[in-house]
């Protein structure tokens, strides 16, 4: 009989730090709050708070009670730091504004 276990890759890219990543073996109909904490990454990152952080699937979050499949990549995100529309309005205003000139500067030259 085939191993009817799932195998489940985690990752997590802390601000500082190397990429942090570990697959598993879950049973079949395991969830995805269950590979996280199954991970150690909570150990690792004592920090972390996983109601609060978002967790997802081939880059789509997804609930904790997301049923999990055979080889699912789980990404572990990090609160944002900034709004990303507010960062795309103040480089789209910043644009809107045009280069700035150069300032010329006369040299004079003495023989």
């Amino acid at each position: 009989m085939a191993d009817a276990a799932l195998t489940i890759h985690l990752v997590f890219f802390p601000e500082a730090g190397p990429r942090w990543a570990r697959s598993l073996r879950m049973p079949p109909g395991s969830r995805l709050e269950a590979a996280v904490r199954a991970s150690g990454f909570q150990q690792d990152f004592p920090a972390f708070e996983l109601e609060q952080w978002g967790v997802g699937v081939y880059g789509k979050l997804q609930p904790l009670d997301y049923l999990l499949q055979d080889n699912d990549r789980v990404e572990i995100y990090q609160p944002l730091r900034f709004d990303p529309m507010e960062s795309r309005r103040r480089r789209a205003q910043h644009k809107a504004q045009g280069p700035k000139k150069a300032r010329s500067v006369k040299v004079s030259v003495r023989s």
